[in-house]
């Protein structure tokens, strides 16, 4: 059998952007057989501290972590000189720097060489983490097992730390001797500000089956590259917006920090139900706004986005409507210089003119 990856040795020689780097490693001399590792101080910590902290990653700032965890795991698992599989891919194995926007994939004491059938043993690691393949006595995980890891670590980063209370480690561990996830499926329910492409891209990650799964490293990075959407934050107890004022019932949405940006593809419609989590009411696939003209956070409308400056459709009941025009002010005439754009004329729908008895096309 390959020797171990956790070696010192060999783990100095892992050099990579995102692997956490290994200064130096001595014999622990107050735990028997145990190694002291020296690294690099990180000053956001890791990401299962930040989530314990109640700190909510934004849906580009996850996106931008995993693909970097993906990144460090592509090196490890083809490098001709490593060719290993981490088998501890979670949370608190990755570490940040003090914004939470750059991350170091660490603790590699339960890595692996991967053996001529590409393949290794699974470990008694960290269960809800675990691929179900490497769960049973005799499991054994390729890499799409530390894909899978990555996509359950994504998964928490979106919609915040699992509800450990309610977890029955007992019941995790019988479903793992089974083949089966750690978790039931009711437990990867998305917060509703994960566009449904992103949604599908971790559900794919994370299949039970591992032959579903993506098949390296740099495939989920592709797939996660092609997500447009607004940069939305899951917050608990309150919603805020580009300002940074809290608006209206305690929701769990606010925005990051370059949410303002004109974004094709997003959000345009949620309504806030009985039990406080806001409900898609409809998405637009064209539309273009910013942040601002896009919130309204409130219990009797949802969220709007004004049509195109050509327009003339009436808002819906509950809608804000145009604002009034000033008094004296002329209205606009037909025939203006002024005319809407493409998008606008596409969108545009004039109301019939009303014929008198007296006009010649009346008849």
């Amino acid at each position: 059998m390959p020797p171990p990856i956790g070696r010192p040795r060999l783990l100095h020689r892992i050099k990579h952007d995102h692997v956490a780097e290994v200064l130096e490693a001595q014999y622990d001399g107050e735990v028997e057989n145990a190694i002291t590792f020296v690294t690099i101080y990180y000053e956001g910590r890791c990401i299962a501290s930040a989530l314990d902290e109640g700190y909510r990653f934004s849906v580009h700032q996850a996106i931008r972590i995993a693909m970097q965890v993906l990144d460090a795991l592509g090196f490890v698992h083809n490098d001709p000189d490593l060719l290993v599989i981490h088998r501890d891919v979670k949370p608190g194995n990755v570490f940040l720097d003090a914004p939470r926007t750059y991350a170091r994939l660490g603790d590699w004491g339960s890595a692996a060489r991967i053996e001529p059938d590409g393949m290794v043993a699974g470990i008694e690691g960290s269960p809800l983490y675990t691929p179900p393949e490497a769960g049973p006595a005799n499991g054994r995980m390729s890499v799409t097992g530390d894909i899978y890891s990555a996509g359950i670590t994504l998964f928490e980063m979106l919609n915040g730390a699992f509800d450990y209370a309610t977890i029955d480690p007992a019941r995790v561990d019988a479903r793992l001797t089974k083949g089966q996830r750690a978790l039931p499926e009711s437990a990867f329910r998305f917060g509703p500000h994960v566009p449904e492409y992103l949604r599908a891209a971790v559900r794919k990650a994370i299949r039970p089956n591992a032959g579903e799964r993506y098949a390296s490293a740099s495939e989920f990075i592709a797939r996660l590259q092609r997500v447009r959407c607004i940069d939305w934050t899951s917050r608990r107890g309150q919603a805020s917006t580009a300002d940074g004022k809290a608006r209206g019932h305690p929701t769990r949405l606010r925005t990051g920090g370059d949410a303002t940006r004109s974004v094709p593809g997003f959000l345009v419609g949620a309504r806030i139900g009985d039990d406080g989590d806001w409900r898609l009411v409809r998405q637009c696939r064209r539309a273009r706004a910013s942040l601002a003209s896009v919130l309204t956070m409130s219990r009797s409308m949802p969220m709007t986005v004004p049509r195109s400056s050509g327009s003339s459709r009436q808002s819906r009941p509950g809608q804000p409507s145009a604002p009034p025009r000033a008094e004296g002010a002329a209205p606009a005439q037909e025939g203006a210089s002024s005319a809407p754009d493409a998008t606008s004329r596409r969108h545009s729908h004039r109301a019939p003119r009303p014929r008198s008895a007296s006009d010649p096309e009346a008849s």
